[in-house]
């Protein structure tokens, strides 16, 4: 099989949704998604990585924001209300999207790679697990994972028992890592005027 056939099937199958909307405040209280590389938005150079992987993607952020609704896909509000964090977004897309499969990223990871989505459906594939968290050698990234839509759920049930950690409930889910340390900076977060210049100097200055 060749890797444009396993890209199409992978596209098939996965919807991907960005977790969006937090306010950082090592960052003057910024949005986190608008924080600009090179003066372009973090939110759309992970949208230009994960777009070729998926068939739908979907932004959970605040959708009166009209800077969210011009980057082109649908935007998703938190069904449980703004207080839960990231488990609000995975949950929201959990229960829009159609596809087998859900992709979670944050707004603020530049350097994902270009083959995160196929990489973790092959190992959901190969083990029967209905989670897949990225790992880069030394920890999981909860908030990048490949999840089963049926989980949507136990993940509502999750959050109006009290939880609230990701990882937890990934853990309770039975995730499995995928070691992505092949991948330098893949998972680099920008949460901080450090974390953007080390960005930009990674990065070349735009023509």
């Amino acid at each position: 099989m060749t890797s444009a056939q396993t890209s199409t099937q992978t596209r098939a199958q996965v919807s991907a949704v960005i977790l969006s909307g937090g306010r950082s405040r090592r960052m003057d209280g910024r949005d986190k998604a608008f924080v600009e590389i090179h003066g372009r938005p973090l939110i759309e150079r992970v949208i230009e990585t994960l777009r070729p992987q998926v068939g739908e993607l979907f932004i959970s952020a605040n959708p009166d924001d009209p800077r969210y609704r011009s980057l082109g896909s649908e935007v998703l509000p938190d069904p449980v209300g703004p207080d839960f964090g990231p488990l609000a977004g995975i949950l929201a897309g959990l229960e829009r999207t159609k596809s087998p499969y859900l992709l979670t990223a944050p707004c603020d990871v530049p350097f994902l790679p270009d083959t995160l989505a196929e990489r973790l459906l092959a190992r959901i594939k190969s083990t029967g697990a209905r989670v897949a968290t990225a790992a880069d050698g030394d920890r999981l990234h909860g908030t990048i994972s490949l999840l089963e839509r049926g989980l949507a759920d136990d993940l509502r049930a999750y959050i109006e028992n009290g939880g609230r950690k990701v990882r937890d409930w990934l853990e309770e889910n039975g995730c499995e890592a995928v070691d992505f340390s092949d991948a330098p900076n893949a998972f680099l977060n920008i949460n901080s005027p450090d974390d953007r210049a080390r960005a930009e100097s990674m990065l070349p200055l735009p023509k």
